[in-house]
Parts: C-alpha cells; sequence; structure tokens
C-alpha cells in the first residue's frame, strides 16, 4: 500500500508533527508513505529521522512515485483547507485513486475569526471571485472545501464532533494524537534561571480564534501575582494577532516571560520545570471540535493539567485525571490553579492519573494500527471518491405507527354505543387544568372515516411530503377473530395506496380502559392459535411489494411479546412456515413495552424502543395551575423524557430507535390521564434529529430505521396529522429532523449563522436552533411576577439547568442572566425582536439569539458605569447580533421606533443616574411596540453603605415602571422575611471590593429586585 499525506504546513507546525509520527509507525508496518509539504522539507531536520519520503508541493506537482514503481493506493488530505485541496485533486486525478480528508478544526470558525465584520453565513453568500480574493489558500474555502468533502472516499478526525462536517455517507474514523516520544519519560530541568516558586507553561500560537482564551490565562497569571503568589507562566510559539497590547500589559508586569518560538527539542525540559500546566478555553464553536495539540505532552508529563470541560475535557475524570474549566474565565482559570498550589499531594495525584491516561488513550504506537486497518478497508471495498448528489435520501427510514380505529366497528357499536369511532373520544375530551391543550382536534383531513379508500390515499401522500418512510399498521387478531382490519384488508387488496407498511400485532386484551389490562376484558386474548395460524393469515401481506423488509426478510412487530406463552416456540415455528412458503427469513421485532428489553432472549432479531414506556420524568399536579380536585391520573415532564431518551447508550443488539411529538390520553382517561406536559414540534424535532445521527452513526451494522409514535393516536394526544392549533407544524419539524444531515450540509448543530437575519423592516425571522430546544420548552411557562426579587430556588435551577449562564460572573449576574432569559421566554413569543441595554458581553442576547430571537444590543463600550470596551472583540464573536454602540435614551436614529418585543437589562439601571433614567423611561415608551414587555434586573443595596441613594433610584424605576410605592415598599418587605432572597456572597462581596481597603467598602445587603412591565404601563415621569 502506497499513501500520499498532503500537509497544510511545514513541519514546524503541529499538524505536520502528527503526521510525521503516523508515517514514521504506518512504514514500521509495511506501508510505503510519502509526505508534501508547501514549502521547505528541510523542517524535517529538528524533529529527527523519518522513515518515509518528503516532497515539496512543487515536487509533488507532476505525481510522486513510490520505490516499487507505482503511485500511491491513495492520498490523505491533512484539511480541506485550499491549498491542501488543490494539489490533492491534481494528484487523484492523475494517478486515478481515491483520496481521504483529514479534519482537526472547525474550519468555518476558523476563517469567520479572521475575516471581521462577516458571518459565515455572509462569506457563504459573496461571489466565488471575491472570496477568491478574501480567502487565503491556507483557510478552507467557504465553496470549495464542502465540494471537496462530498467527493472523499472516507473522513478521519481528531474529536468526534468533528464528523459533523462529514458530508457524504462515507466511511470514517476517529482517532486521537500521541505524545512525542521524547516526552514519555521526564527531561533533566530547564537551563534557564526562574524566578518564581511556581511556573506555568503554555507552548501554542495565538491568533484571532483562540485569543480571548489565552488572554483569561494571562489575566489569571497577572491576578495571582497581584495576591501575592510567587508565580509566572512561560509561552512559547508566535502571536498572529493584530492588538497585543494586553500581551505586553501582562510581560510588563512580570506575570508572563513570552519565549517566542523554542526548537521543540526543548520542550520537554520545559514541561519539566512546570509546577502545573494550563489549557485555557470554554465550550464554544472552536473548541467543542479540537484536540488541542498539546495535550498529550502535557497529560504524559505527570504534571497536573487543567483544561476545559470540552473536546478531551470530555474523557477526563474532573479531579481524578485532571481539573476541568466550566466557563474558562480568569477568576476561574485563578481558583483552580490557587487550589492546586494549595494542595501538592492533589496535585501530583492528578498529575499520575493524567500520565496513566495518556499512556492509555495518546500513545502513537497504540492509535496508528487502527489507521491502516481504516486504509485496508477502504481499499478493499473498491471505494473510489464519492459521487455527490443533492437529492440524496434521509439518512434514516422513519417508520409511523397507524391506528386503524377510525371507523364503525360491531364491537365498539356494542361496548360503546352505535356509531362510535375513536373521534368520538377526541371530540368529548375536556382539559385537566389551565392551559391544557383539550380536546386535540384534526385540521385537514377532518373527523376522517377508514372505510373510505381515498383518505388513506392522502394519509400516504400527506406522510410522504414530510419524509414518513411506511406506516407500521396495528393488526388486531384473537386467535382468528380479526378486529379493525377492513382498512389494512382493502389496502392489501387494492394495492393503494403505494406505501411502504408493515404490521405490529397488537396483542393484548381489548379492554374498556384501552391498557390491555386483564381487568374489564371486552375481548381476551387467546394465544392457543399463535404459532402457525397467526403466521400464515399474514404472509400474504408479506407477499405484498410494499411491505417493508430489512436485508430482503419482512418486519414483522409485536407489541407485548412477554405475553406469548412460549415466545421463542413462536418464533421458531413462524420462521419455519415462512421458510416453507417461500417468504424465506423473517425480521422479528419485539416492540420495547411494559419492561421488554433485550429480544434475543424471546427468539426475536430486533427490539423497537417505544415511548412513552420510557423512565418516568413525574411531575407534581398540584404545580400546575387550576388542576381538578377530581384528577387521579399523573404528569410527566416532556423535555427530561428527551433529555433521558437521548442519554441512554447504545445496546449489543440492533435497536431501532423511537420518539413521539407529544403524549396525552385525556381522550380516552379524562381525570385519570397520562398526560406529558412541555411538549412541542420544537423538542421533538431536536429529538428526532439526534436519533436520525445516531442511526446513521450505526448504519454499518444495522439498517437504518426508526419509529415514530405515531401517525394518528389522536386519542392519546401522538400524532402527526395537521390539527387545529399546530397545523403541520409537527410533520414540518419531521421532515426538517430527518433531511438535516443534507439539507445543512452537515453543518455543525450550534452553527449560528445558518439563522437567517432580516432587516428590521422586513421583521425578525430567526430559526431556533433545535439543541435550544429543550431550555426553551423548560421555561416558556416559568412563573414571574410584575415586581419581585431573586431567589435561592430560582438560582438552584439557572445552576442545574442553565450552568454556563448561573457561573459566568460570580457575582449577581449569575442570578440575573439566567432569570433574564427565563423571563424572556416566558413573556415574549417567538420569533421576536429583543434588545438588551448595556450588554457589555452579550451571553444572554447570545443565548436567545440561538431560541429565535432576533437581538439587539446598545452599549456605549467606553468603560462607563464599571462597563467593558471590548466593543470590536464582541462585535466579532457575536457576529449575528445587532450592535448600536451609544448609551440608550429616546435619540437613537439606528433604531427603529416601536419595533420591539422586548427591551431587558440586567444589572444596568442602578447605575443611571436620575436624569438619565427619565431618557431610559422615554426610549422603553418609543422602541417598544404598544404590546412589548420591558424586564429589568437591578442590583439593590438593602442595607449598608449607599442604602438610601440605592432606594431612592429604585423608587425612581419602580414609578416609571408602573408600579405604586406601596407595591414596592411590599417587595421589599417580603423579601427580608424570606428565607429564600438571594444575596450577593461575602466572596463575590470581596471580590467587587477589589484593592480597595475594606472599611473603605465594608459588606451590603444586596438582591436582585426585578421588573416586568408592559409598555403600556411605562410612565414619562
Amino acid at each position: 500500500m502506497n499513501v500520499v499525506f498532503v500537509s497544510h504546513c511545514d513541519f514546524s507546525g503541529n499538524s505536520a508533527m502528527h503526521i510525521f509520527s503516523i508515517a514514521n509507525i504506518l512504514t514500521r508496518l509495511g506501508v510505503r508513505c510519502a509526505v508534501c509539504v508547501p514549502n521547505d522539507p528541510g523542517t524535517i531536520r529538528s524533529h529527527g529521522v523519518a522513515d518515509f519520503e518528503i516532497l515539496s508541493y512543487v515536487q509533488a506537482a507532476d505525481g510522486v512515485s513510490f520505490p516499487d514503481g507505482k503511485g500511491p493506493s491513495l492520498i490523505h488530505a491533512w484539511t480541506p483547507r485550499e491549498l491542501v485541496r488543490k494539489l490533492t485533486e491534481r494528484l487523484a486525478q492523475l494517478h486515478s485513486c481515491p483520496y481521504l480528508v483529514h479534519l482537526e478544526d472547525n474550519e468555518e470558525v476558523i476563517l469567520e475569526s479572521e475575516c471581521p465584520g462577516y458571518s459565515y453565513a455572509d462569506l457563504e453568500k459573496l461571489p466565488a471571485d471575491t472570496l477568491d480574493r478574501l480567502v487565503p489558500e491556507h483557510r478552507s474555502h467557504p465553496l470549495r472545501y464542502k465540494g471537496f468533502l462530498k467527493g472523499a472516499a472516507g473522513v478521519t478526525a481528531l474529536m468526534d464532533r468533528l464528523l459533523e462536517f462529514k458530508l457524504a455517507p462515507v466511511p470514517s474514523l476517529v482517532f486521537w494524537p500521541g505524545f512525542d516520544e521524547q516526552f514519555r519519560e521526564p527531561a533533566a530541568p530547564w537551563r534557564h534561571q526562574l524566578d518564581a516558586r511556581n511556573i506555568l507553561v503554555y507552548s501554542g500560537n495565538i491568533h484571532d480564534s483562540n485569543a480571548a482564551e489565552v488572554r483569561s490565562l494571562f489575566l489569571a497569571v497577572q491576578v495571582l501575582k497581584r495576591a501575592g503568589v510567587s508565580i509566572r507562566l512561560l509561552k512559547t510559539g508566535w502571536n498572529h494577532v493584530q492588538d497585543q497590547s494586553w500581551i505586553r500589559e501582562a510581560v510588563e508586569s512580570g506575570a508572563v516571560a513570552d519565549l517566542g518560538f523554542l526548537p521543540r527539542a526543548e520542550m520537554p525540559a520545559l514541561l519539566s520545570a512546570a509546577t502545573l500546566l494550563v489549557q485555557p478555553g470554554r465550550s464554544d464553536r472552536f473548541n467543542d471540535y479540537r484536540f488541542p495539540s498539546k495535550l498529550p505532552e502535557f497529560l504524559v508529563s505527570g504534571k497536573a493539567v487543567v483544561l476545559p470541560k470540552t473536546n478531551l475535557g470530555r474523557f477526563l475524570r474532573d479531579g481524578t485525571d485532571a481539573v476541568l474549566l466550566q466557563e474558562g474565565s480568569a477568576i476561574e482559570i485563578a481558583g483552580k490553579i490557587e487550589g492546586l498550589l494549595g494542595d501538592p499531594e492533589l496535585a501530583a495525584r492528578i498529575g499520575r492519573n493524567g500520565r496513566n491516561f495518556a499512556l492509555r488513550r495518546l500513545d502513537w504506537q497504540i492509535n496508528v494500527p487502527p489507521i491502516k486497518t481504516f486504509y485496508e478497508a477502504i481499499l478493499s471495498e473498491g471505494r473510489t471518491n464519492a459521487v455527490t448528489t443533492t437529492d440524496a435520501e434521509p439518512s434514516a427510514r422513519l417508520i409511523a405507527f397507524y391506528l386503524p380505529q377510525f371507523h364503525p366497528i360491531p364491537e365498539n357499536d356494542e361496548n360503546w354505543g352505535k356509531g362510535f369511532t375513536e373521534w368520538t373520544s377526541v371530540a368529548q375530551a375536556r382539559p385537566n387544568f389551565v392551559g391544557h391543550y383539550q380536546p386535540q382536534l384534526p385540521a385537514d383531513l377532518g373527523f376522517y372515516d377508514l372505510r373510505l379508500p381515498e383518505i388513506m390515499e392522502q394519509q400516504a401522500a400527506l406522510a410522504r411530503q414530510y419524509g414518513v418512510y411506511g406506516f407500521c399498521y396495528y393488526y388486531y387478531w384473537f386467535n382468528g377473530r380479526r378486529v379493525l382490519e377492513r382498512p389494512v384488508e382493502q389496502m392489501l387488496h387494492s394495492g393503494r395506496p403505494d406505501f411502504p407498511f408493515c404490521l405490529c400485532w397488537a396483542n393484548e386484551n381489548w379492554t374498556r380502559n384501552w391498557d390491555g389490562a386483564a381487568d374489564d376484558v371486552l375481548i381476551a386474548q387467546d394465544y392457543s392459535g399463535a404459532g402457525e395460524r397467526f403466521i400464515r393469515e399474514i404472509i400474504p401481506f408479506f407477499k405484498d411489494p410494499r411491505y417493508i423488509r430489512i436485508n430482503g426478510a419482512p418486519m414483522l412487530l409485536v407489541y407485548r411479546v412477554s405475553q406469548l406463552p412460549d415466545p421463542v416456540r413462536t418464533a421458531q415455528i413462524w420462521r419455519k412456515v415462512c421458510a416453507s412458503e417461500g417468504i424465506g427469513e423473517i425480521h422479528l421485532c419485539a416492540v420495547q413495552s411494559f419492561g421488554v428489553d433485550d429480544p434475543r432472549q424471546y427468539g426475536f432479531d430486533a427490539a423497537v424502543e417505544f415511548p412513552p414506556h420510557t423512565k418516568r420524568a413525574l411531575v407534581d399536579p398540584h404545580s400546575l395551575p387550576g388542576i381538578g380536585a377530581d384528577f387521579e391520573g399523573y404528569l410527566e415532564d416532556y423535555p427530561t423524557i428527551v433529555e433521558n431518551q437521548l442519554a441512554r447508550p447504545w445496546p449489543d443488539y440492533v435497536w431501532y430507535r423511537g420518539v413521539m411529538p407529544a403524549w396525552d390520553n385525556t381522550a380516552r382517561r379524562g381525570t385519570r390521564a397520562h398526560i406529558l406536559i412541555h411538549s412541542s414540534p420544537e423538542l421533538y424535532e431536536h429529538w428526532l434529529r439526534v436519533l436520525v445521527e445516531q442511526t446513521h452513526q450505526v448504519a454499518a451494522v444495522q439498517e437504518p430505521v426508526l419509529f415514530v409514535n405515531a401517525w394518528n393516536e389522536w386519542a392519546e394526544g401522538a400524532y402527526l396529522e395537521p390539527d387545529r392549533r399546530f397545523g403541520h407544524a409537527r410533520l414540518a419539524a419531521t421532515s426538517r429532523a430527518l433531511s438535516y444531515r443534507r439539507d445543512t450540509e452537515r453543518e455543525p448543530a450550534n452553527h449560528m449563522d445558518q439563522r437567517v437575519n432580516k432587516s428590521p423592516a422586513e421583521g425578525p425571522l430567526v430559526q431556533m436552533d433545535p439543541e435550544a430546544a429543550p431550555i426553551v420548552l423548560r421555561y416558556q411557562s416559568y412563573p414571574t411576577e410584575p415586581l419581585g426579587y431573586g431567589t435561592v430556588r430560582d438560582f438552584c435551577d439557572s445552576f442545574d439547568h442553565l450552568h454556563e449562564l448561573a457561573t459566568s460572573n460570580g457575582d449577581l449576574k449569575d442570578l440575573q442572566r439566567p432569570w433574564i432569559l427565563k423571563a424572556v421566554l416566558a413573556k415574549v413569543g417567538r420569533p421576536g425582536r429583543i434588545l438588551e441595554i448595556g450588554a457589555g458581553e452579550p451571553l444572554v442576547a447570545d443565548q436567545l439569539s440561538r431560541m429565535g430571537y432576533e437581538a439587539w444590543i446598545v452599549d456605549p463600550y467606553d468603560g462607563s458605569g464599571n462597563g467593558p470596551v471590548e466593543y470590536e472583540e464582541f462585535r466579532r464573536r457575536y457576529a449575528h447580533l445587532h450592535f448600536v454602540r451609544s448609551q440608550f435614551h429616546d435619540r437613537l436614529e439606528s433604531i427603529p421606533a416601536g419595533k420591539f418585543d422586548c427591551i431587558y437589562s440586567i444589572s444596568v439601571l442602578e447605575h443611571v443616574p436620575a436624569e438619565g433614567m427619565l431618557g431610559v423611561l422615554r426610549g422603553l415608551r418609543k422602541y417598544l411596540k404598544s404590546s412589548g414587555v420591558s424586564i429589568h434586573a437591578v442590583d439593590h443595596v438593602y442595607r449598608g453603605r449607599g442604602a438610601a441613594e440605592h432606594l431612592a433610584g429604585l423608587r425612581l424605576m419602580a414609578e416609571g415602571f408602573g408600579f405604586s410605592p406601596a407595591s414596592l415598599n411590599s417587595t421589599l418587605s417580603r423579601l427580608s422575611e424570606d428565607s429564600e432572597t438571594y444575596y450577593l456572597s461575602a466572596e463575590s462581596h470581596n471580590r467587587w471590593r477589589g484593592g480597595v481597603a475594606y472599611d473603605e467598602f465594608p459588606m451590603r445587603v444586596c438582591p436582585s429586585i426585578h421588573f416586568i412591565s408592559g409598555a403600556e404601563q411605562i410612565r414619562d415621569l
């Protein structure tokens, strides 16, 4: 096997060093390797002996020949960057061989960070010739790199999240890099004099994508040094950022020594000198997709390592293998460092465990052989470079359970009254609590009658339109007696609709309570004929060309397999009869209802997941307003069920995942109903989309099949068909989820520039990121009050579910930011246009933008009121937000009047003087819609120095927001008596105090006061 590697850099770069290690080991494993670098092959000299050929791009341009006289068997392109793409495509054409593409970074966010003023979505819209001038060769071209990826015969990646960029259904391999052998054992101490007791090392270049996080590390070291800690950070590598003032400031303070580029041979000694090692960062579009190149060497050094809880941090145990950063702020980094310096035994233990992890998981000798195996698989399958098509099939086939009970039958006439159908129950349903959506009534198809063949034709057309692959019809068979059979029989004998289908034997008792139990049985299930008689009656369905097959075998589901007296024997009989009748193999699936797990114990081939048979997520009924005193049913939380289901590990048997758009059987059970609250099309889409991704990932070992419960379970609230509240929303969500891989061309789930931002005159049109759906659904009905205060209960809820916002500052903002987000979700519909006053770093606006709001920021970014000054940095980082650099008042020419659904602020208004507050109130009245809402979280000094001034300001605000003095007094009295009131902590106050003497800045009692006012309440004082 001959392999050519095309590197985007020479051997002074980390990527080429990965290739160096891989190619050397592959050569020893019998693979002939050649490595192409852009310019100077001589850079290899500082890294040791290469067992492979090295060529410049110029030398390789006319082809690469190996000692056996042949060209490459395959080409491995190291990133899809433009210079790599050009040479790879040329060589692949010259040698008629396949190529693979290696992914190591989110190429899109890197390019975006280097093009100020452009979001990635903006770049994609530019003409090709403009992009050719704008995008340098060492970056991925927005229009060309996707075609390059589509053409690959396979993809490799350093981190699993990078496979989100894979466009074609081709094989993929994720492998982790290893440490250089020279780092395996500790080196001699660094030869230079070190002037601090505690040494940190950061090795790596600074560029636009990581400048903010490296700056946080620098600031953390400066904070510790100012606090009296003997510490210094040794930084190596180049600085590729325009603004280097913060680097110079850190160096001049003595906290950082910038050593510049050092030969790699010096790095082992440098790491040996370190007390501990820090890789700064936080979860974001850059870090989530990368594998920081220094981490293998950091971990194998045996020193304690601090790193973010993303990329490799997801696989390390916090406090055991490493110390993980939740947010990556300077304060958090300083705290983690200080904690390790204060506990040398803990630091040593973490260092040992981290080294053991590196020896097990980050060793090139272990990680390279699977790459060779991957190459062999690509070549043995005869794979060529993939042919792309914009009309590719969805990556999973979705089958919808189908209830055939929407027509009169004698059994229902006898037990429920003449003419009874499922619609009878549906139309009579009544709400069980305030806001309960009942009755749930059909829209487009109306109260249809399945005796009419055209109804099933219309259903199939609708299902096909939105991507549903087929129906799984419930089949009611009671030892030869069939019920509800007419629609299915008509479908079989007429050949219409021409739509894939399979059967699910609903083998439970027919009961008055619709639960299959042994109580009040109307038709009992009798299994005496469950063997040969049953299977012979459904063989005609198996022979229908529309019947759904798995690898050629008809798929048959059994709803309650555990109720078969001898399921293993039954399965054997069914298989034998089908073989004798020329059907061949059959694919038996056990529905995972009522405790069924592994299908193999029943002699079945696969299991079908069947929500709502899931882990319980119970909700106290009395937590809902207006719940009836006679309610005896139970409630569950749909968002929690989604979270639980997505967290389930994949078993070692064939498992077809299942989803449900909602569940509410009030129509059947009345006040004894089982209801899932907080369901929505958005959250259903999120659930299905993730399962589509998971199903695609296991497509090599099982058919990509999914089930949804259901197409038309109207009496159980589980249906995709259009209704009078949601219309086609559930169907549209289904289509988007199924086509996600194709339509987004595998862009990452949190790629915010997929959203569309129209101009204010056109109105907001911002799509919600499906990843944000669980939070939206959790808080869209969150309880708020017009005039209130922050509570510990609310903070703990935020800590659990909005952890990033609840831990970002270490002060009152940790309470206020999440509360504002919840209040906006509860009070402002989507899509909506919102504006934040004085955002600073717009963390909340960014989150709300992900959730379907068009977000604006008004902030002078001049440092006033202790505010920030990083305008350009925030504008680049949050390019999807609208920034207006100004104080907020009623004379903002660039802000559309009367266009905002919500204007809010967080810890801002208490800094506004009285005359400025009048301008704020006038601005609120001017820029809010008449139906808009104003939401504010205000720091308030309740007791202590400044309390009188704060109270005066608070009274002015309350009056301006339309609240009486008595209302404010009542709220302040309540908070003083409430044990749940959240106050600024002593630790936060001490941080706030900074270097000021305590007597000059004594402790205050500071709660957060919350205002929610309609636009019509705001008064122009």
